[in-house]
């Protein structure tokens, strides 16, 4: 297992290319960018996920889990995969 690191785009609704064996660490702002940290299996076989950014007050995908909260001033985002 290794700790990888996913730029996000600040949008509701994104594909990411990532490792099936995965588990989201959490999400922080690096260098004025979101990032999503993961704990994967880089051996097993890629897969597509899709990552959700809400905004404070907006409904919240179903069936998806919270992975963390960032900000970026004025606005709060909450991440779910």
């Amino acid at each position: 297992m290794v700790i990888w690191k996913y730029p996000l785009v600040l949008k509701d609704e994104q594909k990411i290319q990532m490792p099936l064996v995965a588990w989201p660490l959490c999400v922080q702002m690096q260098n004025g960018q979101p990032m999503l940290w993961m704990k994967v299996d880089p051996t097993s076989e890629s897969v597509e996920s899709t990552i959700y950014i809400v905004g404070t007050g907006h409904p919240v995908p179903d069936g998806r889990s919270y992975v963390g909260t960032f900000q970026v001033p004025p606005f709060v985002w909450h991440v779910f995969a």
